[in-house]
Order: structure tokens, then sequence, then C-alpha cells
């Protein structure tokens, strides 16, 4: 997993901080975040300029304006992102909403409050190229 870069999109910036750590713990210190949507897709377009493409998403689903879904279908709309592993991490317990999301082409879930356990193996799967 060492070398991947990620990007860590949600609205609450503790979220991002808990998740930052355990990616750290996981090998991986290449890590962009984004608060919102808007700047999360900047963050792709960007790196994949400057030729510096993520690795990875992980995304809360539920966020003010656009949401995670909002990102994934615009992500598998674009050519330059369509196979991009995308993890979804959410709070929502409802199984339609982690459907939603695989059947919208994310490769994995996890539930806030995040189990680093689970995180790992969903982030191994994605990269993997693995749905969970």
């Amino acid at each position: 997993m060492e070398k991947k870069s990620v990007l860590v999109v949600d609205d609450s910036q503790v979220a991002i901080e808990l998740l930052k750590s355990h990616l750290n713990s996981f090998g991986l210190t290449e890590i962009e975040t984004a608060n919102n949507v808007n700047a999360a897709f900047a963050t792709l377009v960007k790196r994949f300029e400057a030729s510096r493409p993520i690795d990875l998403v992980l995304c809360d689903w539920t966020m003010p304006g656009p949401t995670g879904q909002d990102l994934l279908l615009q992500l598998r709309h674009d050519t330059r992102f369509k196979y991009l592993p995308f993890v979804l991490v959410t709070s929502q317990a409802a199984k339609s909403i982690v459907l939603d999301a695989l059947n919208s082409g994310a490769q994995g879930y996890v539930y806030k409050p995040v189990d680093p356990s689970a995180l790992k193996r969903a982030i191994e799967k994605a990269l993997d190229g693995k749905k969970a």
C-alpha cells in the first residue's frame, strides 16, 4: 500500500484528521484533503494535470451541497477518473446507501466511526480492483 496517494473528502475536519491518522498508520503518507466535492474535484484535476494522479479517494457520502454520490458519478463520467478507486465513508446505517454507492461504481465502504481494520481492508480491496 505504500507509495499510494489518497484524497480524503469530508466536510468534518475532525473526520479528515482521524482518517489521515489511520492512513499514516498504514504507511500511507501522501494525503490530500478536501472539505467539499468541488474542492475534491479541483484537487483531482490539478494532480492529474501535474502527472501526479491520486490513487484512491476516501469520501464522505453525506455533505452539504454536492454529495459523495455526486462526486462518484462525476468521476465515473470523466474518462480521466472513470476507474479511480473510490471508498465510501458513511455514518448512514441504511444498506440502500451502500448499495447506491457500489452500484454507482464505488469499490468499497466503511462506516463511521471508522474501524481501522475495516478501513485497511476496504483500501486494500479497492487498490486491488475488487469490490467490497
